[in-house]
């Protein structure tokens, strides 16, 4: 698979929630990382292995509701890939509507995922879970 298809694959996959097709496209020891401080947004640090991932995009789900993502660029390369977007979300409990850039990279090797790593405005996500309601 290319590694154009690789990161069409991931999505699809994360966006499914099929832990089948996300071990599908990552390596045994693939790991996501969401910067920012842990005890502030419970998601973000390293997540290591599908199960963690898994349990990651369960917490994210949890809390925050994908308003609109839209794909603002694309680097991709043989041992990595850059992705950058622009969204909204939603902060399920308060309401508190979420806009924020990110960028999302990418580790690949022996054809699959290897991490994703996400550069996200933070301080937009810590406000939302810490918004008064």
């Amino acid at each position: 698979m290319s590694a154009q298809g690789l990161l069409d694959a991931w999505y699809a996959a994360i966006k499914s929630g099929d832990a089948e097709r996300l071990r599908a496209v990552i390596t045994d020891d693939a790991y996501i990382f969401w910067n920012g401080d842990g005890v502030r947004i419970p998601w973000a640090g390293r997540h290591v292995g599908a199960d963690a991932m898994m349990a990651f995009f369960r917490t994210l789900g949890g809390l925050i509701e994908v308003v609109q993502i839209s794909e603002t660029g694309r680097i991709v390369a043989e041992t990595h890939a850059i992705v950058t977007i622009t969204g909204r979300w939603r902060h399920k409990p308060s309401g508190k509507q979420i806009d924020a850039t990110a960028c999302n990279v990418f580790r690949l090797r022996d054809g699959r995922i290897s991490a994703y790593e996400v550069y996200n405005d933070t301080a937009q996500f810590d406000a939302a879970l810490h918004a008064e309601t």
